[in-house]
């Protein structure tokens, strides 16, 4: 007995992309357990100044949120989409994601008898489609490059408070080159530890953003194929 064949062999699980969120999302709170637990966190929280790293921190929060509503809508989405391709003939009825049933009322309109502009037309549903699906991944990669500039302008209040130090400290005698060099350290610490709040954040949210605007780019794919098959079934 022979098994069936899938109908595409690039068909990839509807739950892999949320899979792979899941699992970076879990590495990455195992070494924040870590960090906490060799009170790393609170030295840098002890440290921060500027307050730059606790921002860092709530926006990387915010946009982890923000990734997890969307990868798991899309997840159902395409699993909706994955479903339907799998039978030999489409059943609207099926589509039970209200994507997807946006996508196939916009293109119900388009009739056989339009056939010289069918293929402009669905082209232009699939492009208005792809840019919704889209849109999230544009708001990540701002909040990506907000997180290194968060971490920059901590850099910048450390150096200045590096700076207003030297203007309130005496240098005469070791006792003064001791009290410059403890007010130094407060500053440099302020631009170092932001600096690498920023950078850290922004690559956690890289990596989560990259996972989602795959898993874009293939549920636009999944849009493409279903786009066909309605328009070879509605000729036939």
């Amino acid at each position: 007995m022979t098994q069936k064949q899938p109908e595409n062999s690039t068909t990839i699980q509807s739950h892999l992309f949320s899979q792979f969120w899941f699992l970076v999302v879990s590495v990455s709170a195992f070494l924040i357990y870590v960090a906490w637990d060799q009170r790393l966190i609170s030295n840098v929280i002890k440290l921060d100044k500027s307050y730059m790293a606790s921002l860092i921190a709530l926006l990387a929060l915010f946009a982890t949120c923000h990734v997890a509503y969307h990868v798991y809508r899309r997840s159902m989405s395409i699993k909706n989409i994955q479903s339907m391709l799998s039978k030999k003939t489409i059943d609207l009825n099926f589509a039970t994601d209200p994507m997807i049933r946006s996508f196939i009322s916009d293109l119900a309109p388009l009739s056989v008898k339009d056939a010289k502009n069918h293929g402009e037309i669905s082209d232009s549903v699939v492009e208005i489609h792809a840019d919704t699906l889209r849109a999230p991944i544009d708001l990540g990669w701002f909040l990506v490059d907000l997180a290194i500039r968060l971490g920059l302008l901590g850099t910048i209040i450390g150096f200045i408070l590096i700076f207003t130090s030297l203007s309130n400290i005496s240098l005469d005698g070791a006792e003064g080159l001791g009290a410059l060099l403890v007010a130094m350290s407060g500053g440099m610490g302020t631009a170092l530890l932001t600096t690498l709040s920023g950078l850290i954040g922004a690559s956690f949210l890289s990596v989560q953003y990259l996972i989602l605007g795959r898993q874009a780019e293939y549920q636009i794919a999944l849009l493409i194929r279903l786009r066909n098959r309605l328009s070879q079934s509605s000729r036939a």
